[in-house]
C-alpha cells in the first residue's frame, strides 16, 4: 500500500491502473466472500482520474457499512432500521480522502454491529478468505475479508468489544483500534447511542502489514505513529475469566513474546474481575435498551434474536463514568510497570460460518482490557493453527501511545520465521 502511493505520486503507475486491479480482484472474490455489499465504483473511477496528492495517493479502500459516506445508503445490516442515504461523510473518511485514498465501497457487518459473525438478512453472510466455510468474524467482518483477500488495500471499521481485533485475528491481517479520543467517531450509525456504547466505541483500521496500518492510523490521528522504540518490559496476560484457550491461541502469545527479546512479566490486571463485570453489565443493559426499542423481532436475524434472549431480563445499569475514570487511572499506574501487554486476540481461531452458540461472546474476553480502559490495541498474525487458520496476538498499550503498540506489532512481524 505504501508502495502503491509512492508509485502513483511518482507517476510510475496511474491511480486508474491501481483501481482497475483492485476491481478485478473484487470480480474474482466478492461473489464468494460477500465482503463488499455497497459499491462506489463510479465515483472511485472519477477520483482515480485526478487523485489527490498525499500519503495515500491513489490507494483504494473500503469502509464498514455503518460508517456514513455521503451519497451511500446504510441500514446497519438490519431490516428493522430505515435505509438512510447519508448526506454527510464521517470525519475519519474525509481525512483519508484528503490524503489521496479512493473509496470503492462499503462492507458487510453483523446486524446492528451486535454479533461476532458478519451475517444479516439484508446482505447475507461474509465468508473467511482463508477458509470460506469459516466466519470472517464481526462486526467489521466484511472489512477483514475485503482486505485479507486483496479487494481493498486497507479498510476502516469500528471496535466496541473487539469488532476490529476479531476480524483481523480470524482473517490473518493487522487491525488496530486507537485509544479513546484519538480519532473522531462521528458519522457512525446509529446516530444516538447509549452512553457506554458511545464512550467505548472507536473507529480504526485494517491492512495487510503493520507499516501500512501505521500509515493509515497516522493519517487518521493527524500524527506520525511510526518509529517508536519497543519498550524494555513487556507484560503477558493470559487468564481472562479462566476461559480455556485453544492451544494455538495460547502458543501464539508465547511465540510473539519470544520474538521480542525483552523482559517479560505477568500482567494479569489486578482489577480484572471488576473490569469484566462492569463491561458485561453495561453492555447487557444497553443492548436490552437498543433491541427493545425496535419492537417486533420477526424480521431480525437469528443472531439478534439470540442476543435478545440473553439480555431481555438484564437489570438496568447506569454507565458510571466516575467508576470508569477510576479504573482508567488504575490502569495508567499499572501500565507504567509494563507499557505494552500481549494477550490472545480470541480464545479460538475462526469458527464456522453462522456460529450461533450463546457462548460466542465469552470467546473474546481478552478484548475487554482495551475496551473498558479506552486503550489502543492492535492484532498482528503470528501462527497458523493445525487446521490452517490464522492465529493473531493482541497488543495493548498505554493511552496515547499507539506508536508503542505499533512498534511492538512491527517487531513481532519482522521477526517472523
Amino acid at each position: 500500500m505504501t508502495e502503491i502511493a509512492r508509485l502513483v505520486r511518482a507517476r510510475e503507475l496511474s491511480a486508474r491502473e491501481v483501481l482497475d486491479a483492485h476491481l478485478a480482484r473484487v470480480g474474482e472474490r466478492n461473489a464468494e466472500l460477500n465482503a463488499i455489499v455497497i459499491e462506489d465504483f463510479e465515483r472511485a473511477a472519477v477520483q482515480a482520474e485526478r487523485p489527490l496528492d498525499g500519503p495515500l495517493c491513489g490507494v483504494p479502500f473500503t469502509v464498514k457499512e455503518a460508517i456514513e459516506v455521503a451519497g451511500l445508503a446504510a441500514c446497519e445490516g438490519s431490516l428493522l432500521r430505515p435505509r438512510e442515504l447519508a448526506t454527510a461523510t464521517a470525519p475519519a473518511i474525509e481525512r483519508l480522502r484528503a490524503a489521496g485514498a479512493i473509496l470503492i465501497g462499503k462492507t458487510n457487518i453483523s446486524e446492528l454491529c451486535a454479533h461476532p459473525d458478519s451475517s444479516n438478512l439484508v446482505y447475507g453472510a461474509t465468508r473467511n478468505p482463508v477458509d470460506p466455510a469459516r466466519s470472517a468474524c464481526g462486526s467489521s467482518g466484511g472489512e477483514g475479508a475485503a482486505v485479507a483477500s486483496g479487494m481493498s488495500a486497507f479498510g476502516i471499521g469500528s471496535d466496541y468489544g473487539g469488532s476490529i481485533r476479531g476480524p483481523a485475528h480470524f482473517c490473518g491481517i493487522v487491525g488496530m483500534r486507537p485509544g479513546l479520543g484519538r480519532i473522531p467517531n462521528a458519522g457512525h450509525l446509529p446516530r444516538r447511542l447509549p452512553p457506554g456504547r458511545a464512550y467505548w466505541s472507536t473507529i480504526g483500521a485494517f491492512a495487510r502489514s503493520v507499516a501500512d496500518t501505521a500509515l493509515v492510523m497516522s493519517v487518521l490521528a493527524g500524527a506520525d505513529l511510526a518509529g517508536a522504540p519497543v519498550p524494555a518490559r513487556i507484560g503477558v496476560y493470559r487468564d481472562a475469566r479462566d476461559h480455556p484457550l485453544e492451544a494455538s491461541c495460547a502458543a501464539a502469545v508465547d511465540e510473539a513474546a519470544g520474538r521480542l527479546g525483552r523482559e517479560l512479566v505477568d500482567a494479569t490486571p489486578p482489577f480484572k474481575l471488576e473490569m469484566e463485570e462492569l463491561f458485561d453489565a453495561v453492555s447487557a443493559a444497553e443492548s436490552r435498551e437498543l433491541i427493545g426499542a425496535l419492537g417486533s423481532l420477526e424480521d431480525a436475524s437469528e443472531h439478534l434474536r439470540m442476543i435478545w434472549e440473553l439480555v431481555r431480563d438484564a437489570p438496568a445499569r447506569r454507565f458510571d463514568r466516575a467508576r470508569v475514570r477510576a479504573l482508567e487511572a488504575r490502569a495508567t499506574a499499572w501500565l507504567e510497570r509494563h507499557p505494552v501487554v500481549l494477550c490472545p486476540a480470541a480464545a479460538v481461531p475462526a469458527f464456522e460460518l453462522g456460529y450461533a452458540s450463546t457462548d460466542v461472546f465469552s470467546l473474546f474476553e481478552h478484548c475487554k482490557l482495551a475496551s473498558v480502559l479506552g486503550l489502543p490495541a492492535a492484532v498482528v498474525p503470528v501462527l497458523t493453527s493445525p487446521d490452517g487458520l490464522p492465529v493473531g496476538v493482541q497488543i495493548v498499550g498505554r493511552r496515547g501511545r499507539e506508536d508503542e503498540v505499533l512498534a511492538v506489532a512491527a517487531a513481532i512481524e519482522r521477526t517472523a520465521g
